[in-house]
């Protein structure tokens, strides 16, 4: 007689609130764990991400870039938007 092995646990998955970096919509999402772009259900471009631990309170100054996305890649010497591809130099 064979054994079968099953998986009990589902994949695991992270789900929460989500905005586009490029249109602005925002929905509330279900994706796998590892997932690092989302479809935007409005658009449909893969620029969805996770809103994370931390967004600020409406009315909270944030940096904005030029192209009025607020979530950018952190370096040393400046900040990576990806929405816009700019690169912006700490002064």
């Amino acid at each position: 007689m064979s054994e079968k092995v099953v998986s009990l646990r589902p994949d695991p998955h992270a789900q929460g609130p989500c905005v586009c970096l490029s249109c602005r919509h925002e929905w509330r999402g279900v994706w796998p764990v590892g997932t690092d772009e989302l479809e935007c259900p409005a658009c449909g471009l893969l620029k969805g991400v996770s809103k994370g631990l931390y967004y600020p309170d409406e009315g909270e100054p944030i940096r904005v870039c030029q192209c009025g996305n607020e979530f950018f890649l952190m370096r040393p010497d400046g900040h990576f938007c990806p929405a816009c591809g700019r690169y912006q130099r700490y002064e």
